[in-house]
């Protein structure tokens, strides 16, 4: 945890949870409008495939040359088409129903996050005469960290908190339902404060999985 934080990253405007809840909200209901799904998880493959390049958000896969250490990478550069980059693996594994595909679709969804939240700002600071300057994660409050931002927005596109109040399934079967890792349930429950599932698991048991899965959730390094 200690080497994300110090990861260098560009202070972005603060967002509050309640602001990217309600930014994922308008998202989901266009992909939900554009693939006209029904059931809780979305289609990521279809919507990487079919939908998304439509509305200008075009993802490819890109070689370990490209990518570095990042596992995908949302490029700001450009007027209008935004692109996405992803390793291979990770492109491919969309089509995964099960948890093959938990990590490939939660990629996707933080790497919109940066591409909703944080592309018109990097734009928009183009050209300004103040450059734009990368500090260490451990030195910004979360609301102004891309990161954090991205990965709230991910939980927030994915599993929405209006539905989730009304499940009372276990953390394994609330994961499987929205087609995300257990870990990445958890993780969103907690940050939502949220009790999680059945009678037979405790808020302060998945608060501490919450806290274990953080480094995994992060790990892959994003293009700011």
């Amino acid at each position: 945890m200690s080497q994300l934080l110090n990861e260098t990253v560009v202070a972005v405007p603060p967002l509050s949870l309640r602001a990217i809840e309600e930014r994922a909200a308008e998202i989901r209901a266009l992909l939900v409008a554009l693939t006209k799904v029904s059931g809780l998880a979305l289609p990521w493959d279809e919507l990487v495939d079919r939908h998304l390049p439509r509305v200008g958000l075009l993802f490819y896969p890109a070689s370990a040359a490209e990518l570095g250490d990042r596992e995908a990478a949302t490029d700001p550069s450009g007027e209008e088409a935004i692109h996405i980059l992803m390793r291979p693996e990770l492109y491919e594994a969309l089509t995964i129903r099960g948890p093959g595909g938990n990590r490939a679709r939660a990629t996707v969804a933080h790497e919109l996050g940066h591409a909703v939240l944080h592309v018109p700002f990097l734009r928009r600071q183009r050209g300004r005469a103040q450059p734009l300057t990368r500090v260490s994660r451990a030195q910004l409050a979360p609301f102004r960290d891309p990161e954090w931002q991205a990965w709230a927005f991910a939980g927030c596109l994915l599993m929405p908190r209006s539905q989730l109040a009304a499940i009372r399934k276990p953390p394994e079967e609330v994961a499987q339902l929205y087609g995300v890792s257990i870990p990445f349930a958890v993780a969103h429950y907690a940050r939502l404060r949220l009790p999680v599932g059945g009678a037979e698991t405790s808020l302060g048991s998945s608060l501490l999985l919450a806290r274990a899965a953080q480094p995994a959730i992060a790990r892959a390094r994003r293009a700011r």
